[in-house]
């Protein structure tokens, strides 16, 4: 039997009832696009643009002979302070700066009738930023050492200041003098002038392995290294007053103080005489008047600061051979808020909490370095301490040579909790110092979220694992807070390895790693009908210590290379990977990465990690090379494949 053919009428019906529902689809899709984008132009939330950099100029030739004439031309001193070491200098619960510090400055500048413009920096760039005039001087509870005096003049001391050693309540041991720290594994602040000392009375004559001392951004990190469930050191020394503060309900206890007393003072740029003097007239008239015994009893609780002395050279010790001088100093300055300005904190803009947010700074390279991709934006803390608002690095794009300004977007997450935040950021080179001005996004957070209302897509407000560098056998901690209804797993992963699942929406769990190098923890919520979201955290894992110092080799032992990875393998154009390294040797004149054949980071420390974002495609060999002064050489290489980015044509017209 033939089929009988179907009536053609209702089959043009349907046909034009579909293209009128997708003509309708349509054009609600560009509705929701083009209100989308009023909303973000609005909340100042667009996507970063390319960064741009304008053209280099040429910097003015610093001067030390010059300070003076231009503090009276401009009647102000300009001070660079690190605000980020109680009670010396820190950021107010008014968002003000306070301490001693402050008080002290302010104080000086009243003498001279002069204005103080305070520029809050990292520590490891005030030196550059005095040697570039960025700067009139730094006062930042800095110790006078011969090193520093090679870069920088110092005024007379106005504060002499004793160390403290600090050690857990559960393990308690006994410290006299500096050698019985030699079998400790002990964390001090990078480019503190404890590192110094302790390099060069334990770790040059022998006495301390290397891998003993442990160096941290900052003293915050020390302390929590200590502090944490599972300490990650035996010990952190720093100084007196501010390790008083540093303890408070914390089980930790000081068990030594005073073996190695340091003077601050004021430093300036080099040849600055007559600002000296000024200076130290001013330091002068406060100690006979009785000004520097109230700021301490104020400020540091104590009733009779030591008096000024003129800094004297400090008692031989065995040193290294001095290392060469920079072929360039590292200086940034902040232009401009590109969105969400806060007028220095007194009108912070209102933004939502639990919502991302893209803050974009306007920063020029005043310095003699030109800036790549080695160079990354980092968080460096907020305040009030401890909040959320906390962000991954940016790495810069393309090359910034000194003068030019450069933009850079930067992606946090507002806290849940109403209140007015202040979240810190501070540019590092590839040798990991920090330097320049310190930058912040202020806000203030309207409302709150409510704990029982879900967002529909899986919302991952934050992951963090603590410390983000340990020894091999140490643990962490890793906290996390997630939303979304309708949710299916939540899980951990170490490595692509599942080690957490069936997570509370708020909580924190205990890991090991047993591998060393980088280790990636991802967090994983997936939900049954709103797709899923995750969130990593990258950790350094350094190899376990012996069980006991092996003895001090007799002869000069030559480098060798421990282990050196790249991690991922395998990259996009345009993404970044990690790169790590441990090695040891006697007498290392240079270590050197090189990125096929190019040189993108030298001078390195014997244990450390970088980031590397490779500008082209294609397959790239990293090469870690150690030289020693007796002529040996150690070589490791490790290879990535970096995916080219896909070329997107329009379709063929038909």
């Amino acid at each position: 039997m033939a089929a009988t053919p179907s009536p053609q009428y209702p089959f043009k019906v349907e046909r034009k009832l579909l293209i009128v529902l997708a003509l309708i689809l349509s054009v609600l899709i560009l509705c929701v696009l083009v209100v989308s984008l009023v909303y973000l132009v609005r909340q100042g939330m667009m996507p970063a643009p390319v960064p741009t950099t304008t053209p280099a100029v040429d910097l003015p030739t610093p001067s030390g002979a010059t300070v003076w004439d231009r503090i009276q031309a401009t009647k102000k001193i300009v001070a660079g302070v690190s605000a980020d070491y109680p009670p010396f200098a820190y950021v107010g619960a008014d968002f003000s700066l306070q301490g001693y510090d402050i008080a002290l400055a302010n104080e000086i500048g009243r003498r001279l009738n002069l204005q103080i413009e305070f520029k809050n920096m990292a520590f490891d760039g005030l030196s550059a930023a005095l040697q570039l005039n960025q700067i009139d001087m730094a006062i930042a509870a800095i110790s006078v050492t011969p090193e520093r005096q090679a870069a920088v003049d110092f005024t007379n001391i106005y504060y002499v200041g004793e160390d403290a050693v600090i050690v857990n309540q559960a393990t308690p041991f006994q410290v006299t003098r500096a050698e019985d720290l030699a079998a400790r594994r002990v964390g001090v602040q990078r480019g503190s002038v404890y590192e110094t000392w302790l390099q060069s009375s334990l770790i040059l004559p022998g006495l301390m392995p290397p891998q003993n001392l442990a160096l941290y951004d900052n003293t915050d990190e020390a302390i929590a290294a200590l502090s944490g469930p599972a300490p990650q050191i035996e010990a952190v020394v720093m100084d007196f007053i501010p390790a008083q503060r540093a303890i408070q309900g914390k089980p930790l206890q000081i068990i030594a103080r005073g073996l190695n007393p340091q003077g601050f003072a004021i430093a300036i740029p080099k040849g600055a005489e007559d600002f000296l003097s000024v200076l130290n007239i001013a330091l002068g008239e406060m100690q006979k008047d009785g000004t520097l015994v109230t700021l301490a009893q104020q400020y540091l609780k104590i009733n009779q600061p030591a008096p000024p002395l003129t800094p004297m050279p400090t008692q031989p010790v065995p040193t290294a051979p001095p290392p060469p001088p920079p072929t360039c100093l590292d200086g940034m300055s902040y232009v401009a808020d590109l969105n969400y300005p806060d007028q220095n904190m007194l009108n912070p803009p209102q933004v939502p909490p639990g919502v991302p947010v893209q803050k974009g700074w306007r920063i020029r390279n005043t310095g003699t370095c030109t800036w790549d991709n080695s160079y990354v934006m980092s968080y460096v803390g907020a305040n009030p301490p401890n909040s959320p608002v906390g962000g991954n690095p940016v790495a810069i794009q393309g090359f910034v040579a000194p003068g030019q300004t450069y933009d850079i977007y930067v992606t946090l997450t507002t806290p849940w909790q109403a209140g007015r935040y202040q979240s810190f950021w501070s540019l590092r080179s590839g040798k990991g110092q920090y330097f320049g001005n310190r930058l912040w996004m202020g806000m203030q957070v309207i409302g709150q979220v409510t704990p029982t209302i879900a967002p529909d897509k899986p919302v991952i407000y934050s992951f963090t694992a603590t410390p983000l560098q340990l020894q091999g056998g140490d643990c962490l901690t890793l906290s996390w807070s997630f939303a979304g209804k309708d949710l299916m797993m939540t899980r951990i992963f170490r490595n692509n390895y599942l080690i957490l699942q069936d997570l509370t929406s708020n909580g924190s769990g205990r890991d090991c790693p047993p591998d060393t190098g980088n280790t990636e923890y991802r967090l994983t919520v997936d939900s049954w009908f709103n797709g899923s979201t995750s969130a990593s955290q990258t950790v350094f894992v350094y190899p376990p210590l012996l069980p006991t110092p092996s003895p001090w080799p007799t002869q000069p032992q030559p480098p060798v290379i421990n282990f050196f990875s790249a991690n991922p393998s395998q990259i996009d154009q345009g993404q970044c990977l990690n790169l790590s390294w441990s090695f040891s040797g006697d007498n290392i004149t240079n270590a050197v990465i090189y990125r096929n054949g190019d040189d993108i980071s030298d001078d390195l420390d014997p244990n450390g990690f970088m980031q590397d974002c490779p500008p082209d495609s294609g397959q790239m060999e990293y090469r870690l090379m150690v030289v020693s002064a007796f002529g040996g050489t150690a070589n490791a290489s490790q290879f990535v494949f970096v995916q080219p980015l896909l070329q997107t044509t329009p379709d063929d017209q038909p």
